[in-house]
């Protein structure tokens, strides 16, 4: 992400609403390489996160333009269940 150092390219990220957003920085859910979205197991049944568990984002038709798989990978090592770990 870029707020941690990363380039600051379209496909270092990904357009979202302002709360889905928060939800994303705070680690509550992270994809997986084909672009399904991971909700943190302690928030997956109680939240209305749940709904999104197991979809896949929408992407563009050309694939130059997808979210980078590298940056979605450093996300889910780094950011992905931040929340548990933090005071929000």
């Amino acid at each position: 992400p870029e707020q941690y150092g990363g380039p600051a390219h379209p496909r270092n990220g990904i357009p979202m609403s302002q709360d889905i957003h928060w939800a994303f920085d705070k680690g509550f859910f992270t994809l997986k390489e084909n672009y399904e979205i991971i909700v943190h197991e302690e928030v997956r049944h109680d939240s209305a996160l749940a709904t999104i568990n197991g979809k896949k984002i929408m992407l563009p038709e050309d694939t130059r333009a997808h979210p980078s798989l590298h940056s979605i990978g450093w996300h889910r090592e780094n950011v992905y269940g931040l929340f548990t770990r933090m005071s929000i």
